[in-house]
């Protein structure tokens, strides 16, 4: 820990009046000894005080590799999420083909002309444009199972990466992380969501930039709470992402 972390918050009262303590001491330590036992008992006073700070220090201490460990897993577990990895690639990547999962409906991708098959893996070919139909209002009053399957797949895919990635924020109103533990982890994916569309970005296609208005469209129709909360954490919020991206709800 930094010196200067020494004197923020709690740490601020404790080593003060450990200081003052131990300057009276030294101050009446001529005095003291007039009492019984009077300079003895002020040392072990001090030990005891000092040993407390120490004490508190090292409580502090690992209270910190806590929660650096608590982040660790948090994010471990999901990064690990197989929707969250497949939306990040989606996000990330122009063509951004995606593998269906054992448990997914095989059996309606059998006859597409939008999959390949890679040995026993049926591979879905994807890009901005068709994440964007996916997340637009086509399918926003369909009752799932009449979806479009591949459109049914990525919208659930968003539904999941969005809800998880508001859980972070709940962990911050627990007090258990701050937004300054979570900026490494996440800073990179909030920036994703609410870079403008006019920045030069590599691959600014317009199906990129479709798909952006499509995402932000989605979150405001099927009203993230918690992942609000944390883009006004990281300073901006959803109003003002419907407004950049010029995003018609």
């Amino acid at each position: 820990m930094k010196v200067d972390k020494l004197f923020e918050s709690e740490w601020k009262v404790p080593l003060l009046l450990f200081v003052l303590f131990s300057g009276t001491i030294i101050v009446l330590w001529t005095d003291l000894a007039e009492f019984k036992d009077g300079q003895k008992n002020a040392i072990t006073l001090a030990a005891g005080f000092l040993a407390f700070i120490v004490g508190l220090f090292q409580y502090r201490k690992s209270q910190a590799w806590k929660k650096i460990e608590f982040l660790a897993q948090e994010y471990k577990a999901f990064n690990e999420d197989r929707y969250v990895q497949r939306v990040m690639y989606l996000l990330d990547y122009p063509i951004s083909n995606f593998q269906l999962f054992a448990d997914e409906n095989i059996e309606v991708f059998s006859t597409s002309n939008y999959k390949t098959l890679t040995g026993d893996r049926i591979i879905v070919q994807c890009n901005y444009s068709i994440v964007s139909e996916a997340l637009s209002n086509k399918y926003d009053d369909e009752v799932i199972e009449q979806f479009d399957s591949k459109a049914n797949i990525i919208r659930l895919s968003f539904d999941k990466f969005l809800y998880k990635l508001g859980l972070f924020q709940k962990y911050i109103d627990a007090g258990l992380i701050t937004v300054e533990d979570l900026q490494p982890y996440f800073q990179y994916w909030i920036e994703v969501i609410k870079r403008p569309k006019n920045q030069k970005l590599k691959n600014n296609e317009e199906g990129y930039v479709k798909m952006k208005r499509e995402l932000i469209r989605f979150m405001y129709k099927y009203n993230y709470p918690a992942l609000n909360k944390l883009l006004i954490t990281f300073g901006t919020n959803l109003d003002d992402l419907i407004y950049t991206h010029d995003v018609e709800l």
